[in-house]
């Protein structure tokens, strides 16, 4: 009976693992776990706190005489079976085993009573990886109990409410659950940091599940077949591994290249197939039908965020037909996305970060699942990094208490470790080393945002800046509305904004009704009421072209000015603090008609008001505005002896080219933090130089707004309170 003073270390099990509580733009997850036994009962009772730690199981001595001296497992159960009597206690033992695989394993963790399920059980005791048998980690640990729990995940929120369109509303943290009695979950998506052993832990899943599943198929995909077949192999060596008690019938090749069947044939008898007559298959291609008209019971994508010849979020609504039926009303398989991130790009972090957003726990289809069937998950990367866990298996995140600092030898946890990293490549500040720095990022990611953390092109872009604002913009869909600017009544009317998920202008600000269209006529012309208010560009360059394979697309923008007579203007305030400029809307269409691209130029500057900059040499926009009678809509540059040039626009030819790019970079670098449209954040961080800012139609209109901004400034002209108010005077006139 151990010491009351013993008793009085040891704390309460926990009943829920959190998991995504780390990171601000994920909702957390309860998982409740199994009660906990008497701890009487539980590996490790008795011991001191810090004396208690996972111990792999030890395969009894009688039991090891008898492996090496048989020549397979036959021989071993033949030799068993004749000595029943005598070994009772190692059959205990195997039965023992057993149990700890199909119902989970307790033990004592420096004093806290410590559950993992059966397949983690199996993976630290039974399948040697790359350096051996794996040790106990507990990030590792939430991996295990995350597949375990979704794995028969038959659960739907009870509160479930839907919008006047009819789409179900997110649900959130703390909603009650209800059991629908059939499963909603199809897999887990696991963006990870690299050698977390995430790939070895998912195979120990496959293995452990196959070998006591009958007529079961599990297939394991890569992004190619070289990376399939490698982690096919990795399975294979496991399996290898696999104790006599725990082993299925098997005949053939020791070694399988192509397909691990678990059946036994028995020469000279009809239909004497005996075994599991299940098999493990990886696909020779990466293509998503490639397990077309199969059942899977488990499905493992290796680095699907990799995946370049493929799209992966395509190919997975081929794959999850595989894992059901009934039209998916009946889930049956489990499938498996662990994957560090490729660059968004080149390397197929892209369509990985769609399967990432769409498998949002919290946010459901009217059947019960995410849009994927996936759920999410993710765990920092300062969770389990090699070099900064203690003897207990868990991880040194923050600074080590004085007992992990002997068992460490580090002054700082994990966290800072990263952060030191990266704070190495931002003093650099070279692009060489900021690049460095965008992989760190990918690597080791602190959250989850950084795993799609993409390389810029170089031109200037404070990248920094781009990276932060585009992660945050990727899993925030709520910042901008899609949709298109209409006449009321036909052309001429008042412009009015109708949302439409496949509108043509992406807009992060609508305004009130009596504040747009605001506009007064004057010896036949239309002017704008408030000139200074908004300026917009316009670019259509080669839009009657098709360059090489692709179509070029008008761009067009709406960015809100800076008023001096703001109430809460401070000319003392920090730039990078302003709440203007604003990019109000962005637009990338491309119409079949010419004409229709410059009508919406026009509605969208209408709407908004203020100044047009259109491009000089192609000449549609601005022959468009004379001809329906709005050239005092149009913006005029002034040149550096403060006269106005006498053609409205831009020229992307001359100075004024490198003048265009410049504000934009500028702009990037005073107000990126806040600016909310993403594909121009996008086209801005994968501008290559100068000479492609005509294949980003974006950043072209982008620069053009912000460079005319720039040009009003130094030319001094009135500010917006001056101008409005003689406009006023001259509208009452005309009135």
């Amino acid at each position: 009976m151990p010491t009351k003073e013993i008793l009085d270390q040891y704390l309460p099990a926990d009943k829920i693992l959190k998991v995504n509580d780390r990171d601000d733009s994920l909702i957390p997850i309860d998982i409740p776990l199994p009660e906990c036994p008497p701890i009487e009962t539980i590996d490790g009772y008795g011991l001191p706190a810090k004396e208690q730690k996972f111990k792999r199981q030890v395969i009894p001595l009688a039991l090891v005489k008898i492996i090496k001296s048989c020549d397979n497992t036959d021989e071993i159960w033949d030799r068993i079976y004749g000595s029943y009597t005598e070994l009772s206690e190692e059959l205990a033992w195997i039965k023992k085993q057993w149990y700890y695989r199909i119902h989970g394993y307790w033990f004592f963790n420096n004093g806290k009573p410590t559950w993992i399920t059966g397949q983690h059980f199996f993976y630290l005791n039974y399948t040697p990886i790359d350096v051996g048998l794996p040790k106990y980690r507990d990030r590792s640990r939430k991996h295990f109990i995350c597949m375990w729990y979704f794995e028969s995940y038959h659960y739907d929120f009870k509160n479930i409410t839907y919008d006047k369109l009819g789409n179900r509303l997110p649900n959130k943290y703390g909603d009650e659950l209800e059991d629908v009695e059939r499963r909603t979950v199809l897999g887990l998506v696991y963006p990870k940091q690299r050698r977390a052993g995430a790939t070895y832990e998912s195979l120990a899943w496959v293995l452990e599940r196959i070998i006591r599943h009958l007529q079961s198929h599990s297939g394991i995909q890569g992004p190619d077949k070289t990376h399939g077949y490698r982690a096919f192999k990795k399975l294979i060596r496991m399996w290898r591994k696999i104790p006599f008690f725990f082993s299925p019938l098997y005949e053939g090749n020791n070694d399988p290249d192509t397909a691990l069947n678990f059946v036994k044939k028995t020469t000279g008898k009809i239909n004497a197939e005996q075994g599991l007559e299940s098999v493990v298959t990886y696909a020779t291609t990466n293509d998503g039908l490639y397990y077309d008209q199969e059942k899977l019971l488990d499905y493992l994508r290796e680095e699907p965020g990799k995946t370049v010849l493929s799209n992966i979020y395509m190919d997975w609504d081929q794959i999850r037909q595989t894992m059901g039926q009934g039209a998916m009303t009946e889930l049956a398989g489990f499938a498996l996305f662990p994957s560090t991130v490729g660059e968004m790009e080149k390397k197929g972090g892209e369509n990985y970060f769609y399967l990432c957003r769409d498998s949002n726990y919290y946010i459901r289809t009217k059947s019960g699942t995410t849009k994927t069937g996936l759920v999410l998950v993710f765990f920092p990367a300062d969770e389990g990094l090699e070099g900064y866990i203690d003897e207990y298996g868990e991880s040194i995140i923050w600074d080590p208490t004085p007992e992990q600092a002997k068992f460490t030898h580090k002054k700082k946890g994990a966290h800072q470790h990263l952060l030191d990293e990266r704070e190495h490549y931002l003093r650099e500040n070279t692009p060489e080393a900021i690049e460095k720095y965008q992989e760190q990022q990918r690597l080791f990611p602190l959250c989850l945002k950084e795993c799609f953390t993409s390389m810029g092109g170089r031109v200037g872009y404070n990248e920094i800046i781009l990276d932060k604002r585009i992660a945050e913009l990727r899993f925030d869909e709520n910042v901008t509305v899609r949709g298109n600017f209409e006449w009321s009544d036909g052309f001429g009317s008042k412009v009015v904004f109708m949302e439409n998920p496949m509108g043509r202008w992406v807009v992060s600000e609508l305004l009130p009704e009596d504040k747009t269209n605001l506009k007064f006529i004057e010896d036949g012309h239309w002017k704008p009421l408030y000139p200074s208010s908004y300026m917009h560009a316009s670019d259509p360059f080669n839009f009657d072209e098709t360059e090489g394979k692709r179509q070029s697309k008008g761009g067009g923008i709406a960015i809100k000015r800076r008023n001096k007579k703001d109430p809460d203007y401070d000319p003392d305030q920090d730039i990078k603090k302003w709440k203007t400029p604003d990019v109000s809307a962005t637009y990338s269409y491309r119409h079949a008609d010419t004409d229709k691209y410059c009508e919406d130029m026009l509605k969208q500057n209408l709407y908004y008001g203020g100044k047009m900059n259109c491009e000089v040499n192609n000449e549609m926009v601005r022959k468009y505005y004379i001809k329906h009678g709005y050239r005092a809509f149009l913006y005029f540059y002034y040149d550096t002896d403060g006269k106005r040039r006498k053609t409205a626009g831009f020229n992307l030819n001359d100075k004024t080219g490198d003048a265009i790019l410049g504000s934009s970079i500028d702009y990037i670098e005073r107000h990126g933090h806040r600016c909310n449209h993403l594909e121009l954040l996008l086209q801005c961080k994968e501008l290559k130089g100068r000479k492609d800012i005509t294949n980003c139609d974006l950043v072209a209109v982008h620069g053009s707004a912000t460079n005319a901004i720039e040009n009003d400034y130094r030319a001094d002209e009135k500010d917006d309170a001056e101008v409005v108010e003689w406009n006023l005077d001259s509208w009452k006139k005309k009135a």
